[in-house]
């Protein structure tokens, strides 16, 4: 009910905890807007999902707010699932990659996550003898690209699981079934592999594979004129140059840089005059999550990084929702800027309509 809130007390101020109706348009604005402008949430806390939940897979949702003095604090979507693993669970959220709390202080994020944590190799070992499937993700192995002082790109593989070791490959055929001890060091292109193994060789989590193109930006120095939103930069600035290309859209969010409202202006420096022949940008469309995609963009050129002259635009990217914008020449230079154009407010009838439009980019290549 709408009336239905809990409350708690601190810094003389009442923090009112209320549920989210589907009917409740005003509200979801503000949710979305806390949203936007929440540093740790993400695309999969928006309000809109209440209603795909629940309307259309029939889910019973409970997307919490806290509240303060009018002003939202923290968000919480939450959906009821009903199965024979998982019994009768609120989950936040089912299906999707990203959830739970999002807030702007730690005390409307209150959990015990450290707490939990430790009880899940336990409560593994209970489902095991309960001979039922689950999900082991908990243990899948996480993966970080960092460069190193040579430019080069490393593939950083951590686990959660203590036991196991991680095995991997890489497409050079002498290194195949490695132990992994330090990041690997990624000097061409092809499919990298990686799983972790229990010390009778049995698999403790889903094969990995990560595919890999490696041209002459990967790794180099990249400047940015506007910093992307907190929202959509974990990977920093070498999300452009880490040879990964985003194919599975927002279930991979973390392979992007986001701008709201603002536009990329990036320069890439090759460290020494090179020759030419492509540049591409990638980019990504989605409009239902107010992802549009560049107005135009636009490539130049410059010997000392400072006068750039400009060599081509465009405002055609070819694909559907993941767009390759492509400018084919014969150059020789040490620095290449790329532009793209926010596509700016977002325009009636359509969703976030008045807001301003997400502009996404998650590689350059040069060759």
């Amino acid at each position: 009910h709408n009336s239905t809130y809990l409350t708690a007390y601190a810094h003389n101020q009442v923090l009112l905890v209320k549920q989210l109706l589907a009917e409740d348009l005003q509200v979801a604005k503000r949710w979305d807007a806390f949203v936007l402008a929440c540093p740790v949430a993400t695309f999969f806390h928006r309000a809109g999902w209440l209603q795909m939940l629940g309307q259309v897979q029939g889910h019973r949702c409970f997307f919490l707010y806290a509240e303060r003095g009018g002003e939202i604090e923290a968000v919480l979507p939450l959906a009821q699932v009903k199965s024979l693993l998982f019994g009768n669970a609120l989950l936040s959220l089912p299906f999707f990659v990203y959830g739970g709390v999002a807030a702007i202080n730690e005390e409307a994020s209150q959990n015990n996550w450290n707490q939990f944590e430790k009880k899940i190799p336990a409560i593994f070992k209970r489902y095991q003898l309960w001979n039922v499937n689950f999900s082991k993700a908990y243990y899948d192995i996480q993966t970080t690209i960092i460069s190193n002082k040579n430019e080069e790109i490393l593939w950083k593989l951590t686990t959660n699981n203590k036991e196991g070791k991680i095995i991997y490959s890489t497409p050079d055929t002498k290194n195949r079934n490695v132990f992994y001890t330090d990041p690997i060091a990624i000097t061409e292109s092809g499919i990298y592999s990686a799983v972790l193994k229990d010390k009778n060789h049995s698999e403790l989590s889903s094969l990995l594979n990560q595919e890999f193109h490696i041209n002459k930006a990967t790794g180099k120095q990249i400047t940015l004129a506007e910093a992307p939103s907190n929202n959509y930069s974990a990977g920093g600035v070498l999300t452009l140059a880490d040879g990964i290309q985003n194919t599975k859209g927002m279930s991979k969010s973390a392979q992007f840089l986001g701008f709201w409202g603002g536009d990329l202006n990036a320069v890439v420096d090759l460290g020494k005059i090179e020759s030419i022949s492509k540049i591409y940008l990638h980019a990504f469309e989605q409009q239902t999550s107010w992802i549009y995609k560049p107005s135009i963009v636009s490539f130049s050129m410059s010997d000392d990084g400072i006068n750039f002259s400009s060599v081509d635009s465009t405002d055609k990217g070819e694909g559907m929702n993941n767009l390759l914008y492509k400018f084919n020449c014969k150059l020789n230079t040490r620095f290449i800027k790329i532009t793209a154009r926010n596509f700016g407010e977002i325009p009636k009838n359509q969703p976030g309509e008045g807001y301003k439009a997400w502009l996404f980019v998650d590689e350059i290549e040069i060759y």
